[in-house]
């Protein structure tokens, strides 16, 4: 190809898909993210500090970047000594909540016509915020008591990503969302077939003068099955048809997604399918991260930790703890009079680390460190919790349930006995697997860490932000700004940029294709 491709990403996030199509594979991959539009603050700030870093060539990133990371310099200074990528950045990164009145709607459409540039092939990437969707999401609303599923304006934001195509009309987009979208209803309708209907033909849903050019309609396509749709032909999909299960694509984590690849009809052309992988373990890309111990909430230190930590021995029900269980734990507790190491630095570790799954990907030789790896604080009987439930997955070699807990250690939450009785949630204290994916990375572990406790009993603690974003395929130089809780919240709501890889590499061949096409070349 011989043009550069502009794209724009929409509800940005953290910029997990957009860091896809930031990955450049020479001229047959020459994407340009241009434009990345959220609302959040935290989430804004990593995005223009990746668009900075993304403005140099690998090999030409300057030092005073690794400078910012280790904690040398401060932000400022990074941008002062930089001014020219550093004001590209700034462009680059718009912050609105879409949907909020006629002037942000107004500054948008002016912001994507300019990334555009006049370009004639363009990609429109994003997806909007899914709790309103998400089936944990649908069941805290459902427990409200004031709560009106057809009031929720979060199910109409979606219409803010119609609307820029129906005024832009992308060459490509790409719609990424959560599984529950397919069992989702408003207003008794169906959310999933609305969205099709309404990708499929956006001037008719938005009620656009279909007389006026360009108006276009889009084939819907899967980038797991050799399938599009164009619905007023007949050609109903199934709404599996859509879900990406990114553990089957080298993601080491079991993440089901909805991924639509929608392209313009004067494009006829349609993506191959995404090619599977061996599934990869979670042990695989965890193990070369630093050891940590966890934090005590009162009074922490070394010592502290491990007095906290052996205190177990002193409860009264410890006695009737399996002995397989009470092997574990102390054994375990003979570890702990020297901790492999202390808490860590909340930005950056001076002890590096070597992945040895896809190290191209994930390292970046000149960091001498690792970043956002520092392990939470705990209570003292969270602490005993986490040590009980990985002895429990290691010796039992299955997944960890709240009634493995003695009745004693049980948390005092109101809603336990209700757990334990329907078994709703009776996983939420829950060990990472070693030996398969993990389970789904959501914007939930930024409450606590209860349901991502990490399988080495020995550390005491749930998965660091490093961690999960590790699981999320986020290379280890991709910085998360914002306080801890900020950056896990940003980490979970994430796509897994090494999926995002492959589904831009998809989009890359349809783009190629329709170019060898206009220049009348004949392309298998």
């Amino acid at each position: 190809m011989n043009s550069v491709i502009p794209v724009v990403d929409v509800f940005a996030g953290c910029g997990g898909l957009a860091e896809g199509f930031n990955i450049r594979q020479g001229d047959d991959f020459p994407f340009d993210v241009r434009l990345y539009i959220e609302k959040d603050t935290a989430a804004l700030n990593t995005l223009r500090l990746r668009s900075f870093f993304h403005q140099f060539r690998i090999a030409e990133t300057p030092e005073s970047y690794y400078e910012y990371l280790k904690g040398s310099i401060n932000r400022e200074e990074l941008f002062e000594r930089h001014p020219e990528e550093s004001a590209e950045a700034d462009r680059r990164c718009l912050q609105v909540e879409l949907g909020s009145s006629k002037a942000v709607e107004d500054k948008v459409n002016s912001s994507i016509s300019e990334a555009k540039e006049g370009a004639s092939d363009w990609v429109l990437i994003g997806g909007p915020p899914c709790q309103a969707y998400s089936t944990i999401g649908r069941v805290k609303n459902n427990s409200l008591d004031h709560y009106d599923p057809d009031t929720d304006v979060r199910f109409e934001l979606y219409l803010e990503y119609l609307k820029i195509i129906g005024t832009h009309w992308p060459t490509v987009f790409v719609m990424e969302n959560v599984r529950g979208l397919l069992s989702s209803s408003h207003k008794q309708q169906s959310i999933f077939n609305r969205m099709l209907n309404d990708l499929h033909k956006p001037a008719q849903a938005l009620s656009l003068d279909s007389d006026l050019p360009p108006s276009y309609q889009y084939q819907l396509c899967s980038v797991v099955m050799d399938k599009s749709y164009e619905l007023d032909l007949g050609k109903i999909p199934s709404p599996t048809d859509f879900v990406v299960k990114a553990e089957d694509y080298g993601v080491p984590q079991a993440r089901h997604r909805v991924i639509i690849i929608g392209i313009r009809d004067d494009v006829q052309i349609k993506p191959k399918p995404l090619t599977p992988t061996c599934k990869v373990n979670a042990y695989e890309v965890l193990n070369d991260l630093p050891s940590l111990r966890s934090g005590l909430s009162s009074q922490d230190n070394p010592e502290k930790w491990v007095e906290a930590v052996k205190q177990i021995l002193e409860e009264p029900w410890w006695v009737d703890i399996e002995p397989s269980i009470q092997r574990r734990i102390s054994d375990t507790l003979e570890i702990l009079e020297k901790p492999n190491n202390d808490r860590g630095d909340p930005r950056f570790l001076d002890t590096p680390s070597s992945s040895s799954y896809l190290p191209e990907w994930f390292e970046d030789p000149r960091l001498s460190g690792t970043l956002n790896h520092q392990a939470r604080t705990h209570r003292k009987d969270d602490l005993w919790r986490y040590l009980f439930a990985a002895c429990v997955r290691a010796d039992k070699d299955r997944p960890f349930r709240l009634n493995d807990f003695p009745v004693e250690l049980r948390p005092r939450h109101r809603n336990v006995e209700t757990a334990l009785e329907n078994k709703n949630f009776a996983d939420r204290f829950s060990v990472q697997l070693k030996d398969a994916p993990s389970r789904t990375i959501v914007s939930h572990i930024r409450k606590d860490g209860h349901y991502y406790i990490h399988y080495d009993p020995a550390q005491c603690r749930s998965l660091t932000v490093r961690e999960a974003a590790r699981l999320q395929t986020f290379p280890d130089n991709y910085f998360f700004e914002g306080n801890k809780t900020e950056q896990y919240g940003q980490v979970g709501n994430a796509v897994p940029p090494l999926l995002s890889y492959k589904i831009a590499e998809c989009v890359a061949e349809i783009l190629k294709q329709r170019q060898a096409q206009q220049n009348g070349q004949n392309l298998d």
